[in-house]
């Protein structure tokens, strides 16, 4: 189950994601009305917005470019025994435990709000692993291993 925490954010944005910032051929992200309920259905108080929609400025931009910038978007460079190319959610032989996507809990937000293609790529290898690991038993992730590997 600790998947689902690391998939669902991933799925959301993806699917929200196009080359032209079209959603399913529908109007251009930054011209999409907030999405509402129909009737009999009562209006919501608080309508959802298009992915895209919102975009950070001022000091909210600031934090998240310090976050790019800083261990988020450096921690396979820092941590690499863990989250490095030997991870078991690359299908690797190193960590197979929940940190790594824990990590990319807030990598994968990150690259997305940021439009940042170097986080984007750094990423993509974590989500598309994950997703074709799936077995026939609907089992997401690395197998888990009968010991712990030898740290490099």
């Amino acid at each position: 189950m600790r998947i689902i925490g690391f998939l669902f954010p991933v799925i959301v944005i993806l699917a929200g994601c196009h080359e032209e910032g079209t959603r399913n051929g529908s109007l251009p992200l930054q011209n999409r009305q907030p999405m509402q309920n129909r009737q009999p259905l009562i209006p919501k108080k608080y309508p959802e917005l298009a992915l895209g929609a919102v975009k950070p400025e001022g000091w909210l931009l600031a934090q998240l470019q310090r976050m790019r910038d800083g261990m988020t978007g450096h921690l396979d460079e820092l941590y690499s025994p863990v989250v490095g190319e030997r991870n078991g959610w690359l299908g690797g032989d190193g960590d197979g435990w929940d940190r790594g996507p824990y990590w990319l809990d807030g990598l994968v937000p990150l690259a997305w709000i940021l439009d940042d293609e170097q986080l984007k790529a750094k990423v993509t290898p974590w989500i598309e692993w994950t997703l074709a690991s799936q077995t026939e038993e609907g089992y997401f992730g690395p197998v888990p291993f009968t010991s712990e590997p030898e740290p490099e």
